[in-house]
């Protein structure tokens, strides 16, 4: 049986978290270009259908995140509307 060294695991385990934060940026980057032409539910399918390995990547909760950032609204500089 092989033996799986520590540095292998270690090297895999960085390896997975850059293909992981890639794949959000390019998922935030994607939500972001088509955010002011969908409401949230039809960019969440858009973004599931244009890029499912990138949704698969960063799971579920990362999806929530990104359309929560890319649909909230902008907020104003002026105190006095926001």
């Amino acid at each position: 049986m092989q033996r799986i060294e520590r540095r292998d695991v270690v090297h895999r385990m960085k390896r997975t978290l850059a293909r992981r934060i890639a794949a959000r940026r390019r998922l935030v980057e994607m939500a972001e270009d088509f955010a002011p032409f969908y409401d949230r539910t039809r960019l969440e399918r858009v973004l599931r259908e244009r890029a499912p390995g990138l949704v698969r990547i960063i799971g579920e909760r990362e999806v929530n995140a990104v359309l929560e950032i890319a649909t909230r609204p902008l907020r104003s500089g002026d105190p006095a509307i926001a």
